[in-house]
Formats: structure tokens, sequence, C-alpha cells
């Protein structure tokens, strides 16, 4: 799954499906399942894979793993910032108890893909509790400093919160971070998952990265932009003109001149442009086109 080969994670997934459903051991069913649903959700299926998250939620709450139904809330928040929906994090967040490994020096594999302390660091920055996400990335990162996927994730959001304060440099010394300790594995799905924040940082150090690391974010860049394709097959030709213009510098009043529309019109087009983008501004929406060879 890291090394984003999808085909094969849904394959594997597919055969050994009852066997995995089947497992005593919780961990390999937490990695099993939550890599499953995460293609679907690449992929667009979003039904798909929360029939798979409800599916692994029955076997938990079935055998008792009270471990495995926060992990899968967790990512049911994760799911919910991505989607911008932060009423909704914050409710499901809200019912989680307390967490239970306090003091603990040691994270179980199956915590690499998602779990609690990731999720709240997450959620915090999303709700600029700066401070508080700040204390908790500085304790998570003295934990078992060795696991490298878990490393990579700290950078990341290290670099989203960087980003929420304001501090760029700070952000992209994250997200190098990040990069020099993916690279060699071939990690990308850690990238990916943490939504278009990072993908956007991505693009913006790609031109000063070193020629290595510039290979490596345009593999990034590429994987991800394979799973917005749908997206982008669904802009409508007003829609991609508006990219152009924008490129260009236009402003909202004279596209409306341009193209005879009022400016409420064309202020419609483009929430649409940014939806379909998973961007929030102007800046951001060129980015995206361009990596994804919509406009030059």
């Amino acid at each position: 799954y890291e090394a984003g080969e999808l085909d094969q994670v849904e394959a594997l997934f597919g055969r050994y499906r009852d066997t995995i459903a089947d497992a005593v051991l919780l961990d390999f069913l937490a990695v099993g399942y939550l890599s499953m649903a995460r293609v679907h959700d690449a992929r667009g299926r979003h039904d798909k894979a929360l029939e798979v998250l409800d599916e692994a939620e029955a076997i938990s709450r079935a055998n008792g793993w009270s471990r495995f139904v926060a992990t899968l809330d967790w990512e049911r928040v994760r799911r919910a910032l991505l989607a911008k929906d932060i009423v909704r994090a914050q409710a499901i967040a809200a019912m989680q108890p307390a967490p239970g490994d306090a003091g603990r020096d040691w994270v179980l594999f199956s915590q690499d893909i998602e779990d609690e302390r990731l999720g709240r660091i997450r959620l915090a920055i999303r709700r600029r509790e700066i401070d508080a996400a700040a204390a908790a990335l500085a304790v998570e990162f003295a934990r078992q400093p060795g696991r490298i996927n878990r490393q990579i994730k700290l950078h990341l959001l290290d670099a989203q919160l960087q980003q929420a304060r304001g501090a760029s440099s700070a952000a992209l010394r994250s997200l190098r971070a990040a990069l020099g300790l993916a690279g060699p594995g071939g990690f990308l799905r850690c990238f990916i998952d943490e939504g278009e924040e990072v993908l956007q940082l991505l693009r913006e150090s790609e031109r000063d990265a070193a020629p290595a690391e510039r290979e490596f974010i345009r593999r990034l860049l590429a994987a991800a932009g394979a799973e917005t394709k749908p997206a982008l097959d669904a802009l409508t030709e007003r829609e991609r003109q508006i990219l152009v213009f924008l490129a260009n510098g236009v402003s909202n009043r004279e596209m409306a001149g341009r193209i005879f529309v009022s400016e409420n019109t064309v202020k419609f087009h483009l929430k649409n442009i940014y939806s379909k983008l998973a961007v929030s501004s102007r800046l951001q929406a060129v980015a995206a086109a361009r990596q994804m060879g919509l406009i030059r």
C-alpha cells in the first residue's frame, strides 16, 4: 500500500479477505482493512470504503477489540478532515476516550497507518490549536524514532502545523525531512493520504529541490494526479476556459466581461473548479491544473 501498488493491494485483499477477517492478531486485520478502505477512497469508491470500515468495525465489536474500534473512528476523523467537514471530525473525536497508552514509549506496528495520537494532532492542526499540536508532536517524535513510516507522517504533520502557523520556510524544512526518509524506501501513500495541503507543499518545493529529490516529488505528484483524473474529466469547457484565465491573472470582473456573464456566475464556476481540483485558492488551482496537464 505505501508503495502505491493499489492494484496489488486490491488483488491480495480479495484473495485473502476471509483469512484476514478471521485473524486472531488484531494488528494484521487493522493494516489489511485500513489499506483496502484507503484504496477504495483513492479510486473514488467512497461508499465501498465505508463498507470496508463498517465490516472491520463489526468484526472488532464482535470480538471486543475496543482498540481497533477506536482506530477505525480516527480513520473516520481523517476522512472527514480531508472532506473539509471539521464539524463531523470533531463530533467523532469527542466520543473517543482519553489516550490509553499514556507514558508508553513503544508503538504497535498497525499504528503506523493510523492511530489516536496521529488523529489528535491532525485535528488540533485543523482547529488551529498550534501549541497543543506542537507539544503532542514533540512527544511523538521521541517515541521509537527508528519507525520510518511513522516518522515520515510526523514530519508531514509538522509541515502542516508550520504552514498553519505561517512559517513557510519551516514547513518546507519538515517536508524535506519527510522526503529524505521516504525516498530510499519509496513511501508514497503517507504523503498523498494527508491531502491537498501536503501536495501543494510538494508543488512549491519542486522547483528548488535537488535532482534526486525533484524526481521523487514528481513521482509523488504523478501518483496523486492519477487519482484526480475522474474530477478532471468532470470539468466543463467553461471551467477549463476559466482555468486559463486564472493562469493569466485575469480578474473575476474581466472574466465576466470576456465571456458575457455576471461576476456571480464566475464565482460559481470558480467554486466548482476548486471543489473538483480539491483546492481552496486561485494559486492552488493554477498549480494543480498545471501539474495535471490542464494548462501550460
